[in-house]
């Protein structure tokens, strides 16, 4: 299921520069329309002028983060939910990023769509 997200990340052939903003761009292969929806995610540590990401615990496959998003449009309100995380993977930069699946619907993504990339900085509170 993630490789769908990943292929189609690929496919852009961006480059994903570790800069300062408030947000990130991140994608979703919705899994009812089978379309991708690209969307902002929520640079929790420069929106709080720390590092506060690096006091989280490790992200690891199969544990559930929360992450908030700008969805890019008027039509919909931004909101925060929960991933679940299928994939950590490390760039020739030994930047982390991380991919997983959205936890419960939401007003773009549908239950059990790939999500990805998003990053540490991105992750709001890991789930217990």
């Amino acid at each position: 299921m993630n490789f769908e997200i990943e292929e189609y990340v690929a496919k852009q052939k961006k480059t994903l520069i570790n800069l300062p903003r408030k947000f990130d761009l991140c994608w979703a292969m919705d899994l009812v329309t089978k379309k991708p929806v690209m969307f902002e995610v929520l640079n929790v540590d420069l929106q709080y002028g720390s590092e506060r990401s690096l006091s989280l615990p490790t992200v690891q496959p199969g544990m559930f983060v929360k992450i908030s998003v700008d969805w890019v449009s008027s039509d919909y309100m931004n909101e925060s939910f929960w991933i679940e995380v299928t994939n950590v993977n490390v760039d020739g930069n030994a930047k982390v990023h991380f991919f997983g699946t959205c936890a419960n619907d939401t007003e773009r993504v549908s239950y059990g769509s790939a999500i990805g990339p998003f990053y540490l900085r991105n992750i709001i509170k890991v789930g217990d």
